[in-house]
């Protein structure tokens, strides 16, 4: 004796429409899922990580969009060929601020490159080139 497997007299048009339902919660659930793991993605990086020079006396620069807590080391090489490390932590915003009092920066201060590299892959690099004005020049 066959059995419809609850279905009854109903046959195979009824276990047609079951495994239809049953497709449509699947697709429904896995489309779900890909929406709240990419909400929470884009919630955690925003945007891509930046560097910005917030003061020239003592050079402060501050990054944002890294991840979470994470580690920062944050390299300042300058073109007479100085190099500063600073290593921060992220806050839980992905920001950070750090100082370098050794260098003063501004309309004639010396060209140089920041790099900040995360322990979970997050990096960002400022290129800042002396632009040589009327007033600093040497006469």
């Amino acid at each position: 004796m066959a059995t419809t497997g609850g279905f009854g007299k109903q046959g195979s048009v009824a276990i047609l429409e079951h495994m239809r339902r049953i497709t449509a919660l699947v697709v429904a659930a896995i489309v779900t899922g890909a929406i709240v793991i990419g909400a929470s993605a884009g919630a955690a990086g925003a945007h891509a990580p930046s560097l910005h020079i917030t003061a020239a006396t003592p050079t402060t620069v501050h990054g944002s969009g890294f991840r979470r807590r994470e580690r920062v080391r944050v390299t300042l090489r300058s073109t007479p060929g100085s190099t500063l490390v600073r290593r921060v932590r992220a806050s839980r915003a992905g920001r950070f601020t750090t100082t370098f009092p050794a260098l003063q920066t501004g309309h004639c201060g010396p060209s140089f490159t920041i790099t900040a590299t995360g322990r979970r892959g997050s990096s960002a690099t400022l290129i800042h080139k002396l632009r040589p004005l009327p007033a600093c020049m040497i006469a």
